[in-house]
């Protein structure tokens, strides 16, 4: 069967934007697992790959292939994984050996993002780590472009939380926690800023004991005294970068401490719908503690609580790094489950008043 009468002949082949693993999703959508019954349907079937925004067609990277048609030299189309208003993902194995790969397509018109797309592929096909997703190749024809992925089974981090009956247990959460530390840790330690790490940008799977982190399209590689550009998902912004800060490696580990939040009590600590502005809500994530009170917490440790704590530390200068909390923190260390009452932990920083950094008179996230 000819790629045609797959269904490819309409379809510019693209790098699927904001595919989180949930499908095409507006920004109010990602977050806790209750938002995301409004999301979209891009990979009802399966959820694979990171992606990266659209661009123009550009000529060929990567495969000797010149047109959409011929993308059956290289590879055969085996099923279809997902499909959504602007783009399809399938899964196809790679002629020269066999490997399944995941093959993410997309129609697009957009200009401006080639220059920004060379730079990310650059960075991304570079990554070789267990715990993040393999970006195998990436090339472009007059009238389409394909990103090759490592096809990995399972569902979004997101998901499994939904579905699950009850919050995670605290030995998975900190399973999936020290594997999301591993991989913020290799790409730190390489300069690279994910700036979007959140429970739809991972991939866990089935049985809870694996993970990939996904979704690049935001990532960058800093140079040295380099200042990025405001972006990624609000409800998983750090206070700093709601300040107007730039991004940097500190903003990882926010999002990381909300995501482990988020296993073990199905929710995260503040949802920006529940505030009348975005200056209020980002008040009350600079000036409000993490509660632990509730069902859910009388069995999570304080070891485990203290590890939240440090991770939405609000001064970003008392953030530990993922390399010191994989070395230094004693729950991921030692991990001994405590049985004693709730408390309210105090964390450095949690005390930090909005009064002592002034507050943008508008404030802007891009979406």
């Amino acid at each position: 069967m000819t790629v045609e009468q797959r269904g490819l002949q309409d379809v510019t082949i693209l790098m699927i934007p904001r595919c989180s693993g949930e499908g095409l999703k507006r920004q109010s959508s990602e977050g806790t697992p209750e938002a995301g019954q409004r999301g979209g349907g891009l990979l009802q079937r399966r959820r694979v790959g990171l992606t990266l925004k659209c661009l123009r067609p550009v000529e060929r990277v990567g495969l000797q292939l010149s047109e959409v048609s011929k993308l059956s030299d290289g590879y055969t189309i085996l099923e279809r994984l997902g499909q959504g208003s602007t783009g399809v993902v399938y899964r196809a194995a790679r002629k020269a050996d066999g490997k399944e790969v995941a093959v993410k397509c997309m129609r697009t018109t957009d200009e401006e993002m080639i220059d920004m797309l060379r730079k990310e592929f650059e960075v991304i096909r570079s990554v070789r780590h267990p715990n993040i997703i393999q970006t195998f190749d990436f090339f472009t024809t007059r009238e389409s472009a394909v990103l090759v992925l490592e096809v990995f089974e399972g569902p979004s981090l997101h998901r499994a939380v939904k579905r699950s009956p009850a919050p995670f247990t605290e030995a998975t959460a900190k399973v999936l926690f020290q594997m999301l530390m591993n991989a913020l840790a290799y790409l730190h330690g390489r300069h690279i800023v994910h700036r979007d790490v959140k429970a739809a940008n991972i991939l866990v799977s089935e049985d809870l004991q694996d993970l990939r982190l996904i979704d690049f399209n935001t990532a960058h590689c800093l140079a040295d005294g380099e200042a990025l550009t405001m972006t990624g998902t609000q409800t998983y912004s750090a206070p700093e970068i709601l300040l107007g800060e730039s991004p940097s490696e500190c903003g990882d580990i926010w999002c990381a401490g909300l995501c482990l939040h988020l296993m073990l009590s199905r929710k995260v600590p503040w949802r920006h719908e529940n505030y009348p502005s975005l200056a209020a809500y980002t008040r009350a994530v600079a000036t409000e503690p993490v509660s632990f009170q509730g069902s859910c917490w009388s069995t999570v440790s304080e070891q485990c609580k203290s590890t939240i704590g440090k991770c939405l530390t609000v001064d970003k200068c008392l953030r530990p790094t993922a390399s010191a909390l994989l070395t230094q923190d004693n729950w991921l260390q030692h991990g001994e489950q405590e049985e004693s009452a709730v408390q309210e932990p105090s964390f450095p920083g949690s005390e930090k008043s909005i009064s002592q950094i002034p507050l943008p008179s508008q404030l802007q996230l891009t979406t």
